[in-house]
């Protein structure tokens, strides 16, 4: 089960095997809005209805619609941006 500290400025996520990411609160607020609109597929996960041979398949194919999109700045795509010397 994962902890959820919310601080002042982010919100820090941890999970069972002790790995986190931190959030800035409109990260946050961006992830709450996802989820909601998820909420469907994620009770569909969490329901174990199919045949066991079935479930990693199924699993599969509903992950892959939760894949995230992130946009990395122009700056930080070219490798010798911050080069020194």
């Amino acid at each position: 089960m994962a902890k959820f500290a919310f601080g002042e400025e982010k919100l820090t996520i941890i999970d069972a095997k002790g790995y986190q990411i931190d959030l800035s609160m409109q990260e946050a607020v961006s992830l709450l809005y996802w989820l909601s609109d998820q909420k469907a597929a994620l009770f569909r996960l969490s329901r174990h209805e199919s045949e066991p041979e079935k479930q990693p398949e199924k699993h599969f194919q509903q992950l892959e619609a939760f894949q995230v999109e992130y946009k990395i700045h122009p700056l930080l795509e070219d490798d010798n941006a911050f080069a020194q010397g």
